[in-house]
């Protein structure tokens, strides 16, 4: 994988998060800031979350520090 993934075996992460949907994608932001949440599979049911949280990621990448 070219990006960091959590295994959470004893659920911590996921209460720390309050998590309820697997899987769920957080988009965090230069700050550290969790900006955009996506709770589900990106692309279920012809939804096209994979190229929404792709434009939500490129409106991070633009903005200053």
């Amino acid at each position: 994988m070219k990006y960091p993934i959590v295994v959470d075996s004893a659920g911590k992460n996921w209460a720390a998060w309050d998590n309820r949907f697997w899987p769920s994608t957080y988009l965090v932001d230069k700050k550290g800031n969790v900006r955009y949440r996506w709770d589900g599979e990106l692309n279920v049911s012809g939804v096209k979350g994979e190229e929404i949280m792709q434009k939500k990621i490129e409106l991070l990448l633009g903005e200053k520090e």
